[in-house]
C-alpha cells in the first residue's frame, strides 16, 4: 500500500467512525481517539500520534495551525472564486473581493433600466437582463430576498427610522453592494422599507420616484433620508 492510499483510507475511516457515532447519538470522537492517529481537517493528512508531541500545533503536511479546529474548513467565494481557509463561524466577507454575499450561489438582481428581476451568479463583469440584453454591472442592483422579496409586497414603513450618525454614513459607503448596505441598515435598526428607501436614495434615485415605486407617502421618504443627509453633512462641515 502506498502512502497516498493509506492517507485516503485513514481519512475515510475516521469520517465514517464519527458519522456513525453521531447517528447513534454519541459525540464525534477526536482524530486522536481513532486508531491512534491525527487527521488534518485542511488537507486530510493522517499521521500517528507521538508520545513526545501528542498535541501538535500544526499539521506536518500543510502546516496549518487550525488543522484540528472544530470550525476549520475551506470556503469558496461565489463572486470571485477565491478559496481560503478559516475557523471563523460566519466570516463577514471574502478576503479577496470583499463581497459580503460570497456564500450565496446566486443573487436576486434588478435592472435599473427596465426594472426586471432575475437570479444571477454575479461573477462576471457583464450580466444579461431578460429584456435589455447584455448590460454592465453598474446597471443593476442587488435585491435581498428576505427584506424585499417582491415589488408588490405589503410591507409598511414604521414611520420612525432609527438615528444615523457619521460613522454609519462612512460604513455604508464602504459596503461593496446594495445587499451589504441593506444588511448593515437592518443591523442598526432600520426596517425593510426604510432600508430600501435609503439605499435607493444612495443610488441617486429621486425621492418622488422612490415614493411612487414603493407606493408610500413622500413624507415617509423624507423622514428616512433627512437624518442621513444631516449626518453626511456633519463631517463635511
Amino acid at each position: 500500500m502506498d502512502e497516498s492510499t493509506f492517507q485516503e483510507g485513514m481519512a475515510r475511516l475516521i469520517r465514517i467512525t464519527n458519522k456513525n457515532r453521531q447517528t447513534n447519538g454519541a459525540n464525534a470522537v477526536s482524530p486522536e481517539a481513532v486508531g491512534g492517529y491525527h487527521i488534518c481537517k485542511m488537507c486530510n493528512h493522517v499521521w500517528k500520534i507521538r508520545k513526545s508531541n501528542p498535541n501538535p500545533k500544526s499539521c506536518p503536511s500543510c502546516h496549518s495551525t487550525i488543522w484540528n479546529s472544530a470550525l476549520a474548513r475551506k470556503l469558496r467565494c461565489y463572486r470571485c472564486g477565491h478559496e481560503w481557509v478559516t475557523n471563523i463561524e460566519h466570516p463577514t466577507m471574502c478576503p479577496h473581493c470583499k463581497s459580503r454575499t460570497y456564500d450565496s450561489e446566486t443573487l436576486t438582481v434588478s435592472c435599473k433600466r427596465c426594472g426586471s428581476r432575475w437570479e444571477d451568479d454575479m461573477n462576471r463583469t457583464e450580466v444579461n437582463c431578460p429584456k435589455c440584453g447584455t448590460i454592465s454591472r453598474d446597471d443593476i442592483k442587488i435585491v435581498p430576498r428576505a427584506n424585499n422579496p417582491e415589488p408588490d409586497d405589503d410591507r409598511k414603513p414604521t414611520g420612525n427610522p432609527p438615528p444615523i450618525g457619521w460613522t454609519d454614513v462612512e460604513r455604508l459607503s464602504e459596503q461593496p453592494d446594495d445587499y451589504s448596505r441593506l444588511v448593515y441598515l437592518n443591523k442598526i435598526g432600520f426596517g425593510p422599507t426604510e432600508a430600501d428607501i435609503l439605499v435607493r436614495y444612495m443610488n441617486e434615485q429621486k425621492p418622488v420616484d422612490i415614493a411612487l415605486e414603493l407606493g408610500i407617502p413622500l413624507g415617509v421618504v423624507f423622514e428616512t433620508i433627512v437624518p442621513y443627509i444631516d449626518a453626511a453633512g456633519t463631517e463635511a462641515h
